[in-house]
């Protein structure tokens, strides 16, 4: 048993007090079987489920750790820049498809290439 520490702003002990407590003696013999109970009811315990914020920051935490790697980086760059190309190219192609069926929009775009076509007046 660790003793414990006096502070000297207490008031005084009952000294019949302090001598029963230091006659107190434990007796810290646990059963046989202790420990084995205990993990038996630790594995009998029913386990607590991660909620989905919890479940969220694992996955961000694991995919930022794969970003760690070299290989897996450059392929998630370039999935990236490959993704953005096609992207801009679709975009382009759209913008081509538009011009081409009125010559007024695509003389405006000659000129101003940012200019917004706008469908012709009746």
């Amino acid at each position: 048993m660790n003793p414990r520490p006096r502070h000297s702003q207490s008031p005084s002990p009952d000294p019949a007090l302090s001598d029963l407590l230091q006659a107190w003696d434990v007796d810290g013999s646990l059963p046989d079987n202790f420990h084995r109970e205990v993990r038996r009811r630790i594995a009998k315990a029913p386990r607590a489920q991660p909620s989905l914020l919890a479940n969220g920051f694992t996955a961000v935490s694991r995919f930022l750790g794969l970003l760690q790697r070299p290989t897996f980086a450059l392929t998630y760059i370039t999935a990236g820049i490959l993704l953005g190309a096609v992207s801009g190219s679709r975009h382009a192609q759209s913008r081509a498809a538009n011009l081409d069926h009125d010559p007024q929009v695509r003389y405006i775009a000659s000129i101003d290439p940012y200019q917004m076509p706008r469908p012709p007046a009746p």
